[in-house]
């Protein structure tokens, strides 16, 4: 369920600081890095109200020469006159590639990003495999088709076989009557 964000006062404001960190940090460099953002919040009177680490991933483009980064997205609290200290502190901070603030609205809904993604994913998974379900369904259905065709037609055929067994029997026995009453006598007028 998100979580709604709301100042909790009026000179405060509710920001949303996409940081970009090099994903060639080693997990303590990482830890390092993460600790001294936070410290740059408090230290201008900021409180972290929540926070999502998205995955490792490749970048678009080189960004200082990186080519994967990962994301993590802080939702603090502070006064608008803190941020452009903070920004100008986060630009030289060793550690981050880019990240960028944003100014959020009253009753902002925070939605976990990596949890949306990984549910976005596995309904992909899901979606691949119906729709696998049914192209084997009409497989299937045209094998039954093909297989009940083949059965008619050798049906016809074989029941074709019989009539012309039929047709020669009756017309060999037409045949035989029709040259008996032909040559006989009493047609013949003699």
């Amino acid at each position: 369920m998100p979580t709604v964000l709301n100042p909790t006062s009026e000179e405060t404001r509710i920001y949303e600081i996409a940081v970009l960190i090099s994903a060639d940090l080693t997990d303590k460099e990482k830890q390092e890095t993460l600790r001294n953002i936070e410290t740059l919040f408090t230290e201008r009177g900021m409180k972290v109200r929540e926070k999502d680490e998205w995955r490792k991933m490749g970048l678009a483009y080189s960004i200082k020469g990186k080519t994967q980064g990962q994301y993590i997205i802080f939702y603090v609290e502070g006064k608008a006159a803190a941020i452009s200290e903070l920004d100008r502190q986060m630009k030289i901070e060793r550690g981050i590639l880019r990240h960028l603030t944003i100014k959020l609205p009253p009753n902002y809904e925070v939605v976990n990003w990596e949890d949306h993604y990984n549910s976005w994913k596995e309904g992909l998974v899901k979606e691949e495999e119906d729709i696998k379900k049914e192209k084997e369904e009409v497989l299937k259905k045209k094998i039954i088709q093909r297989a009940t065709k083949k059965e008619a037609k050798e049906e016809k055929v074989a029941t074709k076989g019989e009539e012309k067994k039929e047709i020669q029997e009756v017309s060999e026995k037409e045949i035989t009557e029709k040259l008996g009453e032909l040559i006989s006598d009493e047609n013949l007028n003699l």
